[in-house]
């Protein structure tokens, strides 16, 4: 069976016998300031997340650039590597005829 971790800190609230809320037990200077710190912890982990969302997409669009770069190095290999013996093989009949025609 897995037993729940111990907590590695000792809490300093009060604990309570009842089932009531923590921000109940706390008088309202004590309200006010856990409400600025799980808002500024909120800020932070909303910044966190921006940030995390940014990197991923910038790891992204370079990841898709590298692979287009190297499709586009293979594809101008490819097109350079090909003789006038191929174009012929693979050329329609039009094709060879405005070739010969044109002589471009």
């Amino acid at each position: 069976m897995c037993s729940t971790p111990k907590p590695k800190r000792k809490t300093k609230g009060k604990s309570a016998i009842s089932s009531t809320s923590i921000l109940s037990s706390m008088n309202s200077n004590a309200r006010k300031e856990f409400a600025k710190r799980a808002n500024t912890a909120s800020v932070q982990r909303r910044s966190k997340t921006k940030l995390q969302q940014v990197k991923t997409a910038n790891s992204r669009i370079v990841s898709s650039q590298a692979v287009t770069n190297i499709a586009n190095k293979k594809a101008s290999k490819t097109k350079t590597n090909k003789s006038w013996f191929y174009w012929l093989l693979t050329a329609s009949i039009a094709e060879i005829i405005k070739k010969i025609v044109l002589r471009h």
